[in-house]
């Protein structure tokens, strides 16, 4: 599957054109490619929040980073992005966690990685 993926982290946008065995696989090799931290998808589950054509797809996942598990949630009409989105969120615990004090040096505020797929 190919990918195009965007952020922005810290004010400063990043894209990639990658490809992959399905989203999350291209996903993580986009933001692989654009610098950020290397982890692994550990669990992944996904629902529907309704029944009719306009229901929208809630994910949940795990990812590690290092020896530390992270957990997000994403939301989305599309079934295939709400697990990027999930995979955002949690990225984004784990920045908040562990650059806060940087961030507090800085006065910069907490950095995050704002993801359109």
């Amino acid at each position: 599957m190919k990918a195009y993926s965007e952020i922005q982290q810290n004010g400063h946008t990043k894209s990639s054109n990658t490809t992959g065995t399905g989203p999350i696989d291209a996903f993580k090799a986009a933001l692989r490619e654009m610098g950020v931290s290397a982890f692994e998808v550990l669990d992944y589950h996904a629902d529907s929040l309704g029944t009719d054509a306009e229901a929208q797809a809630i994910a949940y996942v795990s990812i590690e980073i290092g020896h530390e598990v992270w957990w997000g949630a994403g939301v989305d009409t599309n079934s295939e992005w709400s697990p990027l989105r999930a995979i955002v969120s949690a990225m984004n615990r784990y920045l908040a966690t562990n650059m806060r004090k940087q961030a507090d040096r800085n006065a910069g505020g907490i950095p995050c990685l704002i993801g359109s797929i």
